[in-house]
């Protein structure tokens, strides 16, 4: 198949972050917690931007590369944050 631009990766990084925001909001209303926010909004957007972004950089590193290159290339990422 050929490449047809950033659509697709985008698409599979938008359901990524709904099923895991509806995972979350359902998790919380079962247990009861609040649903306010504790720090300011910004930090909020700040982070998930940047989640976002490396994610889609991922999907589409994936489509370019091999699967033993995208794993080795995401297991030095989380060496590198912890």
């Amino acid at each position: 198949m050929p490449y047809r631009g950033v659509g697709v990766s985008a698409f599979l990084v938008l359901c990524n972050r709904l099923v895991a925001i509806s995972m979350a909001v359902g998790m919380s209303l079962w247990r009861g917690e609040r649903m306010r926010p504790i720090a300011p909004l910004r930090s909020y957007a700040t982070v998930a931007l940047t989640n976002f972004v490396a994610t889609y950089c991922q999907y589409e590193g994936t489509r370019r590369n091999s699967c033993g290159d995208s794993v080795l290339c995401a297991s030095l990422t989380s060496r590198r944050n912890m």
